[in-house]
């Protein structure tokens, strides 16, 4: 019980920081604002000092409910780091009966997509191929239409390693990813978090949407070990997470109308 909490400690904290980092642009345009209306020396008297009490007070309302809808998804996270660290071996169809277990779609519309990627050598890239055709990652989690499996490498070209889903569940096959796709090739933050043990984000363009991406190093133990080379040894994989931001900020604002919160 010690190990595990100290586990979910370390995580939660970690994704606080990074978060701070998501509220913080979000309000951005709403700080904009603000400080238009404060520096308005120009205008004067009562009605002027209500107004900027009323929108200060909403601000505070805004970033105090975007504040519990981070902590849910860093219930989520943990719970999904616990999850995985618990097993030898992540299979597909086991992460998405978790997933299916905890309502993780049902109590978060804002997550699009969740899985785990794990780092593959260029040496082991034709027998990960084998595996990952021989159970291959549902788009849409158990007993949902199947597709024909299929690996092709995106983008395609020789590397050093691979990062790829093991495992994973989309919303819908707008928000599906497929599984050759090369995620460190296409983030270049992913593989120095795995030794920094910070989560990395970065927008994705889904069509005309925009999506945030959220990965989390997950190590075995009770802890991010302390060094570079026992988080390297120790490392199980990225916790992927695909967020329509949208969705949260406008759920923040729905008591109220007429602000506008930008996610830049």
């Amino acid at each position: 019980p010690h190990k595990a909490t100290l586990r979910t400690t370390r995580t939660r904290t970690i994704l606080r920081r990074r978060w701070l980092t998501v509220i913080a642009a979000g309000l951005l345009a709403l700080a904009g604002i603000a400080g238009s209306l404060l520096g308005a020396r120009a205008v004067s008297g009562s009605a002027a000092h209500a107004k900027r009490f009323s929108f200060l007070l909403s601000a505070r309302e805004i970033a105090s409910t975007l504040g519990l809808a981070i902590q849910r998804e860093e219930d989520l996270v943990v719970a999904a780091s616990a999850y995985v660290v618990s097993r030898p071996v992540v299979s597909p169809a086991g992460f998405d009966e978790w997933v299916q277990a905890v309502h993780a779609l049902d109590r978060h519309p804002e997550l699009q997509n969740i899985g785990l990627v794990q780092l593959v050598p260029a040496s082991h890239l034709r027998q990960f191929e084998s595996a990952i055709m021989a159970r291959p990652v549902e788009p849409l989690g158990l007993h949902t239409a199947k597709l024909a499996p299929r690996f092709e490498l995106l983008p395609p070209g020789h590397r050093p390693f691979y990062c790829f889903a093991v495992a994973g569940i989309a919303r819908s096959m707008q928000s599906y990813i497929p599984s050759g796709l090369d995620y460190c090739a296409i983030a270049g933050a992913l593989v120095p978090s795995r030794e920094t043990g910070l989560a990395s984000y970065a927008p994705l363009a889904l069509g005309a949407r925009r999506e945030l991406a959220v990965q989390t190093p997950v190590y075995r133990g009770a802890k991010v070990p302390a060094g570079v080379a026992e988080r390297r040894r120790e490392f199980v994989g990225w916790l992927g997470e695909l967020i329509a931001p949208d969705l949260v900020l406008d759920r923040a604002l729905r008591a109220h109308p007429g602000t506008r919160v930008v996610f830049a």
